[in-house]
């Protein structure tokens, strides 16, 4: 683990987060749930994250369990459900897998 980010983890500020090298979108994601104290985060086409859901997003909302795994991944776009959602038990085993199309299965 980098020093920044070890620094932030220890101090969880946005000072601190601004000093961490950004080297992937998944450091940015666990910087930004830390920060905010969050389990879901939202992520825009453009890689910008969101603890709440904008009006009319497009992208990606990914929630974890407590434990870390990654619980649900749902692709947005203008606010519904569209493309592939994943839902995954608390060992990584894949449970749902549906395509949506502009909110609908």
């Amino acid at each position: 683990m980098k020093k920044e980010l070890e620094k932030f983890l220890k101090d969880p500020t946005v000072e601190n987060l601004r000093k961490i090298p950004v080297y992937s979108l998944d450091e940015r994601i666990e910087a930004f749930r830390i920060l905010h104290g969050v389990d879901c985060v939202y992520i825009s086409n453009n890689g910008k994250l969101f603890k709440d859901e904008p009006e009319n997003f497009t992208g990606k909302w990914l929630w974890w369990f407590e434990n870390g795994m990654l619980a649900y991944e749902y692709n947005i776009k203008d606010g519904n459900y569209h493309g592939m959602c994943q839902c995954w038990d608390k060992s990584g085993k894949l449970v749902v897998e549906e395509n949506y199309i502009n909110g609908y299965i």
